[in-house]
């Protein structure tokens, strides 16, 4: 059943990463990124191994595809509400200005969403994790530079 997964060409897991990347980066960027590049070459990869695709059967692969657009749609109204939370708290942080949340303006985010959501939610933990460190790394950072300002300031006066 998961014959298409064994293909150990240098050609098949050169698409398979380039979509990943792309998949990644379309998720993570506010305007939907690459997103159209990105359904082409999963065009391309889905065009090329149809064959061993075929394989699995019909009816595993429509079976597959009506899970996997599921727990995209699920995943993308999750996503969403945490997205439009994180920007009306950024309103009242004044980081932000909005006047009204149009979903239409976000099509190719959560598009997106929903055709990458593995790529998206890996991105969401992922993402928030190293945001997260770098904002503590960038405490540490600004308390050496205070300390070496304060230095430079010794000598040059």
């Amino acid at each position: 059943m998961f014959e298409f997964i064994a293909a150990s060409s240098l050609i098949f897991w050169s698409i398979l990463a380039v979509l990943v990347v792309f998949a990644t980066i379309s998720t993570a960027k506010d305007d939907g990124g690459p997103l159209g590049f990105t359904i082409i070459i999963a065009a391309v990869f889905i065009a090329l191994y149809s064959k061993t695709i075929l394989v699995c059967g019909w009816k595993a692969i429509l079976l597959t595809i009506v899970i996997y657009g599921v727990v995209g749609g699920i995943w993308s109204v999750i996503h969403w509400y945490r997205v439009t939370s994180r920007w009306v708290q950024e309103m009242k942080d004044g980081e932000r200005y909005v006047s009204r949340i149009m979903v239409h303006h976000h099509r190719a985010e959560i598009i997106s969403w929903i055709i990458f959501w593995p790529c998206s939610i890996v991105w969401e933990i992922t993402g928030r994790l190293f945001t997260n460190l770098f904002e503590y790394l960038r405490g540490l950072y600004e308390g050496v530079v205070t300390k070496r300002n304060a230095e430079i300031d010794l000598i040059t006066k």
